[in-house]
């Protein structure tokens, strides 16, 4: 009796595959060269400074798609691993698992087409996120790559079981979601409406219910995150989104948009109006303009969003921008599987891989200069005796130079914990607009910590001497 074996992959599905296990090899190794720009600055370095104090899991405005990525990390400090080890760990954790939510859907679930949009939508436009890696906009797109990809499965892959059966397990993948970010839904939108014009609306009732399933899951997890003061001054902000279409010289947020389209989009836009090209070859008019209309849409939400800024920054921006790149990546990924111009456009997708790989190293250099800043901040506020020093406000550094500010108090203690727990110091900005410290300043075993922090909530006392053997005394204050 002859055993049964599996179809081989055919040279072409074989290629596509190793166009994302490529991508997420590279990313990892950019993870490792980069880990200090990736894990010292922003909301990674509170995430990080939190769980390593607490040794338990941060979550913040309920976002609990983040608890995963902190699994490793956290094991590694609870083994007594060294803080350099645990920034490692933590910035390869944000590849490894989007690596393995690609391992799922081309190898398990079969879509190959779910998995490279995943794999190239994590790079088409994203740069100064790749430094951010604790954005949720970034963290939820594995979980919704692998919703997908049950979804797509092929058609004699598990397709035997009931429908009732073939949604619940949809929906179990689709728990994460209620935990995820608001651009999860815009996003999940986007490829829904995609597919259901890629398959000449017939994507079958079983994408169709279940797919509205997943979306009111995300919906619910949202909604007290909306309500919240946080959420609703975010989608408040789309408020002035007519305004800057009509008068869009009138926003710096238009001049931000331009140079970043010159400094790093200018080629992805190229290739991207190729795949458009294709698309036409093929009469597949109503997904070339889908397509289109998507990736503009993103722009133009994302450009909403920031009509309040009045200094120039890119990196928030970029956060949100990368779901842009995701939009631009269905039509990327879909075109695989269409046995035309194979050759060609995989050629295409090898280039803008290579290219954005190359955009993402380059942008390391601010976080670089960032650092340096950092710790000429701390060599001139702080020294042994006096490890702790609040510096002078000053909008021109706190916006021009550090971006935000706000995290400074965890930036300074990982940037010093990191060669060693003897040495470590930290600095805050001495905002006139607080008032929270009164009281406390004469207190040496206070540590001044963002402004939703009650006074006592972490003091020098408890942090771990491992990690930051922080001595106790008084802030230095700015003359």
């Amino acid at each position: 009796m002859v055993a049964k074996t599996s179809p081989k992959k055919s040279v072409s599905d074989r290629s596509w595959i190793g166009l994302g296990h490529g991508i997420f090899a590279l990313l990892l190794i950019l993870s490792v060269v980069f880990f200090r720009e990736r894990t010292i600055h922003f909301d990674t370095a509170c995430y990080i400074f939190n769980y390593v104090v607490t040794e338990d899991f941060y979550i913040a405005w309920e976002r609990f798609i983040s608890v995963p990525y902190q699994v490793i990390p956290l094991l590694a400090v609870k083994a007594g691993a060294s803080l350099k080890t645990v920034l490692i760990l933590q910035s390869m954790a944000y590849v490894l698992l989007p690596w393995l939510a690609y391992a799922i859907a081309v190898h398990l679930f079969k879509a190959i087409r779910v998995g490279l949009w995943l794999a190239l939508g994590y790079i088409v436009t994203q740069r100064y996120a790749f430094y951010a890696p604790v954005a949720e906009v970034v963290c939820t797109l594995p979980f919704v790559a692998i919703f997908f990809a049950w979804l797509l499965r092929p058609a004699n892959l598990w397709r035997h079981w009931s429908g009732w059966l073939q949604w619940l397990v949809g929906m179990v993948l689709a728990i994460p979601f209620t935990g995820g970010h608001a651009f999860m839904f815009i996003i999940m939108l986007l490829f829904s409406g995609f597919y259901i014009l890629w398959s000449r609306f017939r994507p079958g009732w079983l994408f169709i219910w279940t797919s509205a399933g997943g979306l009111l899951l995300l919906l619910w997890g949202l909604w007290p995150a909306l309500n919240q003061s946080y959420g609703a001054s975010r989608v408040g902000q789309l408020t002035a989104l007519g305004d800057w279409l009509r008068h869009p010289g009138d926003y710096i947020v238009t001049d931000l948009l331009i140079n970043y389209w010159h400094q790093h989009y200018w080629l992805v836009t190229i290739l991207f109006f190729a795949v458009l090209v294709e698309l036409g070859r093929q009469k597949r008019w109503l997904v070339l303009a889908y397509s289109l209309l998507s990736v503009v849409g993103m722009v133009l939400i994302v450009g909403g969003l920031y009509t309040y800024l009045n200094f120039e920054t890119y990196l928030m921006i970029d956060t949100y921008l990368i779901h842009a790149g995701v939009a631009a990546a269905l039509p990327m990924a879909f075109l695989c599987t269409v046995p035309i111009r194979q050759q060609m456009h995989l050629v295409i997708m090898v280039i803008l891989s290579l290219y954005c790989m190359y955009g993402i190293a380059k942008t390391s250099k601010y976080y670089t200069e960032r650092e340096d800043f950092l710790l000429q901040m701390i060599e001139t506020h702080t020294d042994g005796e006096n490890p702790k020093a609040f510096v002078a406000f000053d909008a021109n550094t706190s916006f021009e130079l550090l971006w935000y500010d706000w995290a400074m108090p965890m930036e300074t203690l990982l940037l010093t914990g990191v060669a060693g727990p003897k040495d470590v110091r930290t600095l805050e900005v001495m905002d006139p607009g607080r008032q929270d410290w009164n009281g406390w300043l004469d207190n040496p075993d206070y540590l001044a910590l963002p402004e939703w922090y009650p006074p006592d909530s972490i003091m020098v006392s408890d942090l771990p001497p491992r990690y930051f053997a922080l001595k106790p005394a008084v802030y230095l204050l700015p003359e």
